[in-house]
């Protein structure tokens, strides 16, 4: 399944840079498209894949004025697969962060309570 992920990235151009990773609800990959740059795309399965959540979260990213917000770019689906593409943010995620036992500056952590 993993190679069938990346294959369909690759058929819509994508070339795939790392596996960003792999949860419940599908795995996220860190691409890059011409003309869209370095993004990532959260690859999963059609019925993990909530259309009202995804419209919900689509909205409130639309405001430019925030920083602190990863913004959606889009949402395909082929067949039964759906990739959602956003920013691509290169922090990790809160559980690697924590792990990592490293002092954050201050302006960083105002960010992550913000998205929290």
């Amino acid at each position: 399944m993993e190679q069938e992920r990346r294959r369909l990235l690759q058929e819509q151009g994508f070339q795939v840079l790392a596996t960003l990773g792999k949860g419940a609800f599908g795995h996220v990959y860190q691409v890059q498209k011409e003309g869209l740059g370095i993004i990532a795309a959260k690859v999963m399965n059609e019925e993990e894949f909530d259309i009202r959540e995804w419209r919900a979260g689509f909205q409130l990213t639309q405001d430019a004025d925030n920083p602190f917000l990863l913004k959606y770019n889009s949402t395909q689906m082929f067949g039964i697969i759906t990739v959602i593409l956003m920013e691509f943010a290169n922090i990790g995620n809160l559980d690697s962060i924590i792990e990592a036992k490293k002092d954050i500056p201050l302006p960083i952590i105002r960010v992550i309570m913000k998205q929290i």
